[in-house]
């Protein structure tokens, strides 16, 4: 991240993980420092995570370890 000073408005201008912060202006047009929620990590991290479960689960099963989930699950059913 870079640091700016403009018209004593410090601004760290830059990408983190969600936020990118850069130099703007605010309703009265005087600098200011603004942020913005960045999607696309955050995004890529919850469907690596969903993925990485899903081939979890099917590991598991081709193992034989998912009887007890089944036998579980059609348990609950039946009630």
């Amino acid at each position: 991240m870079i640091s700016f000073s403009l018209n004593n408005v410090q601004c760290n201008v830059g990408d983190t993980f969600l936020h990118s912060t850069y130099c703007c202006k605010d309703f009265s047009g005087n600098p200011a420092c603004c942020q913005e929620f960045r999607w696309w990590p955050l995004t890529v991290t919850l469907c690596a995570i969903a993925v990485a479960a899903i081939l979890l689960f099917i590991c598991l099963c081709c193992c034989g370890c998912c009887s007890c989930l089944s036998n579980c699950l059609s348990a609950c059913c039946k009630n």
